[in-house]
């Protein structure tokens, strides 16, 4: 009677193993999926690792004692524990779990390789939220929450606070928004920029000479004034001193205006006159 011997035929992706042999340029298997059987020559097996979306992140691998990292796609593993740790390319990019071989919810998660398997990391794509100060030295933006990157839908607090010397006086971007010092934004399938803008506060100064000689009023009186604003100055004598005139420097040596009042035009670069007065 003759025996006929039995061969194991598994498909192996593009390859077979037949009897203990793998053949290659064989096909896939018939159901198209990729093979759960042995391994791909003696204790090694195929790992599949995407991530969805697709491209969204690198991963690395390690066997107890070396490193290696992956972008994707098939990889030939040793038999037993792998360590997978997965990265995201871009902070667009939110881990939330893993599929497949693991169903954890770290990014760093061990799998026994004891056939082929699949592993699938998922992400959440988030929207970036660019925010710029016009001028620079105005002042800051901040988010009640976050630091600039938001899953679709959600709604964020943002913030504008002016400087020491500046006031904010409004927004500009893609939404078109009000004067306010904050808003909140409902964040779209997109990203946007939003810029912050701020205006520096002026109050003139007069440094009377000498100081204690006599102050000075303006009309019409403000807690700060804007470029090209007409303001008029006047001065005020203390008790026990006469005002003389106005230099128009500190490094003047004679006064060039006799009335107690001028007017000014508003430049923030400029110096005001200096009230001059003596002692009766």
């Amino acid at each position: 009677m003759n025996t006929r011997s039995k061969l194991n035929v598994v498909a192996v992706g593009t390859a077979v193993v037949l009897g203990g042999i793998l053949l290659a340029g064989c096909g896939n298997n018939s159901t198209g999926n990729t093979p759960v059987g042995p391994g791909v020559g003696s204790g090694k097996f195929i790992l599949t690792l995407k991530t969805e979306p697709a491209g969204s992140a690198e991963f690395s691998l390690f066997n107890g004692t070396t490193t290696t990292t992956s972008s994707g796609g098939t990889v030939t593993v040793d038999s037993g524990d792998i360590t997978v740790t997965v990265k995201p390319k871009s902070p667009k990019y939110k881990f939330i779990e893993w599929s497949g071989a693991s169903t954890a919810i770290d990014t760093v998660v061990t799998i026994k390789m004891d056939g082929a398997k699949t592993l699938t990391a998922k992400f959440e794509t988030l929207y970036k939220i660019t925010t710029t100060v016009s001028p620079d030295s105005g002042g800051t933006i901040s988010f009640q929450w976050g630091y600039g990157y938001y899953p679709a839908d959600t709604s964020v607090r943002i913030i504008a606070n002016a400087n020491d010397g500046y006031i904010h006086t409004g927004w500009e971007g893609d939404t078109t928004l009000g004067p306010d010092q904050y808003f909140r934004y409902t964040v779209n399938a997109k990203d946007v920029e939003f810029i912050a803008t701020f205006r520096k506060l002026y109050v003139p100064q007069f440094t009377a000479e000498p100081e204690d000689g006599g102050y000075v009023t303006l009309e019409p009186a403000k807690n700060d004034y804007d470029n090209g604003d007409e303001v008029t100055a006047t001065a005020v004598a203390n008790p026990g001193f006469d005002f003389v005139g106005w230099k128009k420097t500190a490094n003047d040596t004679q006064v060039s205006d006799f009335s107690y009042s001028y007017t000014f035009t508003v430049d923030h670069d400029a110096n005001t006159w200096i009230p001059v007065f003596e002692k009766l």
